[in-house]
């Protein structure tokens, strides 16, 4: 009897990666809970174990698109982009290959093809490191409900914070990777309102990136537009998806196939304190003291210690690239 030949089974990779997530965020609240208990005595900082993290054994890059939010195109970007690893090395070399057609021709019977150089160049990724700290006072660290306000708060301020470095327009520097609209003129907003504007300007930010992607283009726009672009084109095929780090009236059309992103093959630290001070500033945090004329004193400062509170810090090396300026087009202030 002749075998009946089997079906290979595919893994869902975001089911996995959703699953992997919930034991995160699991972890995150159950720790945080426990570091209250009266039972144990614990250091200053308590960091995860590799039993507790087991959650975390993945690429950091995959990782890092588990715990973003809703409201992220950056974790969609990230999982359809070049992902590469920097496996502890200080730096990744990624090749370029600039296409061109001037090598291909039609040759007659008997005669030489042409000999196509090409040309190369490359850049260098390095390790550079993105993350925040929430703090939470013990009595919502002990709560039922802790497990989604954690959730909750790390996919949301992930997310807007990824977001937000990845598709703006500012330069690269040793501390951040440049932002995807960094010396790319926006197109000009078709006028006239309505689906017709709405189709030529979809039209003209595909157009522009067709050299670098062909067909395989996103579409990232900023929450209000996202949805119109979805209502007002149901039929539409190319993925669209809105990003809280766009303002009003953006939107952006990317090659994934130009875009590479670099991590460490180590999990996103995650560690907790309820011992230790911070200065509690979103903007510019500041050493707590610094010598100077005159010293410089951090405020306002706040000991987790004697305010019963608990702190969450969560460390990802994370770096990308565009490999070619015509891998994004975007627009602005859009009239439907």
């Amino acid at each position: 009897m002749t075998a009946q030949p089997t079906i290979p089974f595919v893994a869902d990779r975001r089911a996995r990666a959703e699953a992997q997530a919930r034991q995160v965020y699991k972890a995150v609240a159950t720790h945080a809970r426990n570091v209250f208990s009266p039972d144990v005595t614990r250091g200053a900082v308590t960091p995860f174990t590799i039993a507790s993290g087991a959650g975390f054994a993945q690429t950091s890059i995959e990782a890092i698109g588990s715990l973003l939010g809703p409201a992220s195109a950056s974790g969609e970007l990230f999982r359809r982009a070049l992902n590469v690893t920097l496996d502890g090395n200080y730096g990744v070399t990624v090749p370029n290959i600039a296409a061109s057609a001037a090598g291909v021709s039609f040759v007659s019977e008997g005669n030489p093809l042409k000999v196509r150089n090409f040309t190369f160049d490359s850049v260098t990724l390095t390790p550079l490191k993105i993350g925040f700290i929430s703090a939470l006072t013990r009595e919502v660290a002990e709560a039922t409900s802790a497990e989604a306000m954690v959730r909750d708060v790390m996919a949301r301020d992930l997310s807007l914070g990824v977001d937000t470095f990845l598709l703006d327009a500012t330069a690269g520097s040793t501390t951040r990777p440049a932002g995807l609209r960094n010396g790319v003129a926006a197109i000009s907003a078709a006028s006239g309102g309505g689906a017709t504007a709405l189709a030529s300007d979809l039209a003209a930010l595909a157009g522009a990136v067709a050299a670098v992607g062909g067909t395989d283009v996103i579409f990232v726009a900023a929450a209000k537009e996202a949805m119109k672009i979805k209502v007002l084109t149901p039929l539409l095929t190319v993925p669209v998806f809105a990003s809280s780090g766009l303002a009003d009236g953006t939107v952006v059309a990317i090659a994934p196939s130009a875009l590479v992103v670099a991590g460490s093959p180590d999990a996103p630290r995650i560690e907790i304190s309820k011992e230790t001070t911070l200065h509690f500033e979103d903007t510019t945090p500041l050493a707590l003291s610094t010598v100077g004329t005159p010293n410089t004193v951090a405020a306002p400062v706040r000991s987790l210690y004697q305010t019963d509170c608990v702190a969450i810090r969560l460390i990802a090396e994370l770096n990308w690239v565009l490999r070619s300026s015509s891998g994004i087009a975007w627009t602005q202030s859009v009239t439907w």
